[in-house]
């Protein structure tokens, strides 16, 4: 992962979030799961980074998203109920 590019992926990701109104936690890492770029908007619970940096690696580590990793790791559980 290229900083060059992990920077434009960033600016692509935060402009997403103002246009959408909501703020987020993005952290970037290359194939070994290590971050090359990061950002947590204000008003973010702190908790975020530590949870937004482990999401990103585990993605990274296992080639896949959160959410089928999820089915792998707990297959039938079905989403997280964050509510």
């Amino acid at each position: 992962m290229q900083l060059s590019s992990a920077t434009h992926m960033l600016a692509a990701a935060h402009a997403e979030a103002e246009r959408l109104g909501v703020v987020v936690c993005v952290s970037i890492v290359d194939a070994a799961g290590y971050p090359v770029v990061f950002l947590r908007m204000d008003g973010l619970a702190l908790g975020c980074i530590d949870v937004c940096h482990k999401k990103a690696r585990t993605a990274a580590l296992f080639h896949m998203d959160s959410a089928a990793f999820a089915q792998v790791a707990c297959p039938g559980a079905g989403p997280i109920p964050w509510n």
